[in-house]
């Protein structure tokens, strides 16, 4: 019997699926954050070899035993991201044949009624792909705030931070952050805060806490909270429906990466190009722990009101699948052509 392994790497923890030929899982592991974009190589390639030896000596197998491995992974925005990490995991993989494609489309495999759509991500990071109805994949850059992304943990910190010093200070609406921040930084008060920021930065600036309490607070009625998840998914809302429209317009395609998707379940037909997306209902498919988990919907709620004003017609489908698993559905089909 053959077995593959599908693996989803993101910027917290990387989570690796190892299924038999029949699609049965048999093992899981989770390890270490895969995202070259903030870690070195080395440590990279160190987290992933620790996924992928965990799962072999689980199930007692050997490399000669796995017929594909298939990786979903944040960070890899481009063609030239492929090439890295292909050569950063050429030694962990060596014989073994693998794939690495963006993260966004092992969730929307975890989907298997969908096969053309829009798919988001929204986790530590925020990200948009869409497959149009002729079979082309286009995705974002999905890179920082300043090059026209949402750094969706990052950026729900750095507006809690913002609002929670200015309540302090009285120079802005009064909002629970103010008492929360400290208490979420092991800190007496804001002024412990600010020299947190100062001395040890990223036990702040990377504290996942602090977005989920605006979740929280935002749920239990903090305006100040509930107007920034408001925010956060109105943007989220432009950048979806801009792009949808832009791409499935008669208009020239747009300077994005654009490939031909040759993952496309057998006997699916395509709808027709010339349909339009104002006569078809467009499947989008939700993933990430900010769409699926989180306290308040408000985000949710912004997003699709703003989307609803470019794309008339989408259905949203909540992925409550684990992303890897999508991955372990692309890991068989590779192998199956492999086969072939």
């Amino acid at each position: 019997m053959a077995y593959v392994i599908g693996i989803d790497g993101g910027g917290t923890k990387t989570q690796g699926i190892l299924c038999d030929d029949l699609g049965k899982q048999k093992y899981s592991y989770t390890g270490g954050p895969t995202n070259h974009e903030f870690l070195p190589a080395e440590e990279v390639q160190k987290n992933m070899r620790e996924v992928l030896e965990n799962l072999l000596l689980r199930a007692q197998l050997s490399e000669d035993e796995i017929s594909f491995v298939h990786i979903g992974i944040a960070g890899c925005d481009s063609l030239q991201d492929e090439k890295r990490l292909t050569e950063i995991f050429l030694p962990v993989f060596g014989r073994i044949p693998y794939k690495i494609e963006n993260d966004v489309w092992i969730a929307m495999a975890c989907v298997p009624s969908v096969s053309w759509g829009g798919v988001a991500v929204c986790g530590t990071e925020f990200n948009f792909a869409l497959q149009d109805p002729e079979g082309r994949r286009h995705t974002l850059r999905a890179l920082r705030y300043e090059q026209g992304n949402l750094p969706a943990t990052k950026m729900l910190i750095r507006e809690a931070l913002h609002y929670g010093f200015r309540s302090e200070e009285h120079t802005g609406p009064k909002t629970r952050l103010e008492t929360r921040i400290p208490e979420l930084c092991s800190v007496k008060d804001i002024e412990g805060v600010l020299s947190r920021m100062q001395e040890e930065p990223e036990k702040v600036y990377e504290n996942g806490k602090i977005a989920k309490e605006i979740f929280l607070l935002a749920r239990e009625g903090d305006k100040v909270c509930q107007d920034i998840l408001i925010s956060f998914g109105n943007s989220m809302g432009e950048i979806m429906g801009n792009f949808i429209r832009y791409t499935l317009s008669d208009a020239k395609r747009p300077l994005v990466r654009s490939t031909l998707d040759a993952g496309c379940p057998d006997g699916y037909t395509l709808p027709d190009a010339n349909t339009g997306m104002d006569q078809q209902e467009l499947p989008i498919v939700l993933s990430g722990s900010m769409f699926v988990k989180a306290a308040s919907l408000l985000h949710l709620d912004a997003m699709t009101l703003a989307l609803r004003k470019y794309v008339p017609d989408f259905q949203l489908i909540q992925n409550r699948a684990v992303p890897a698993e999508g991955a372990c559905v692309k890991a068989l089909q590779q192998s199956a052509r492999h086969r072939d």
